[in-house]
């Protein structure tokens, strides 16, 4: 892993993961896997299927730590992000943050945000990997060649991928969830663009 920044493998406030509840969680998760692949897989497969996107449920809890989304079960992309990141890093991998900028409903009349999904460095590169689900229910996958995405970014919207791989999440975004006492709260008050340049440029 020469060359990766440090930063990637640590622990923040947000990627929290030395806490016993995301440890019991890795440990639950890997059973029967062997190789670096099939445990980065099932973490994801985990927080992909067993955390309920609180977009989806109009969920009351907000999560935003990686600990605090799976004690409550429920997360948004933004902390569904962080749990995925602090999962893959207590597995001793490398995980960074993505971004998307994305329409808040299905058409531009509310405007747009900042959406955020996972890169893991495994066998000597980046992938692509995004937990959540999008408007439609559809799931990202694991595919380490190309991206399999939720959400396809869509030009008439004026959606785009933002290039570049970051060690920490937004910080805007994590205030907003610290913020909100309403989910709507979150959605509704999301940054649409970075204040921060990435670590890795792609």
């Amino acid at each position: 892993m020469s060359g990766i920044p440090k930063a990637f493998l640590e622990e923040d406030e947000y990627v929290d993961f030395t806490d016993i509840s995301i440890s019991r969680e890795v440990a639950q998760a890997i059973i029967g896997c062997n190789t670096e692949e099939e445990k980065v897989k099932a973490v994801f497969e985990f927080v992909r299927d067993s955390i309920t996107n609180a977009f989806d449920v109009d969920a009351i809890s907000i999560p935003c730590t990686a600990s605090e989304t799976v004690r409550a079960r429920v997360g948004t992309d933004d902390s569904k992000a962080n749990l995925l990141a602090a999962m893959v890093r207590a597995l001793g991998i490398p995980a960074g943050f993505c971004y998307q900028r994305l329409t808040i409903l299905d058409d531009d009349s509310e405007g747009h945000y900042l959406h955020c999904y996972n890169a893991v460095y495994l066998d000597g590169k980046w992938i692509k990997l995004d937990a959540s689900t999008d408007r439609g229910g559809k799931k990202g996958g694991f595919c380490k060649i190309t991206p399999d995405l939720p959400f396809q970014p869509r030009d008439v919207y004026d959606e785009c991928n933002i290039p570049g791989i970051f060690a920490k999440p937004n910080e805007t975004s994590m205030q907003v969830h610290r913020a909100a006492e309403y989910i709507e709260e979150v959605m509704f008050n999301l940054p649409d663009k970075l204040d921060m340049k990435p670590d890795i440029k792609e």
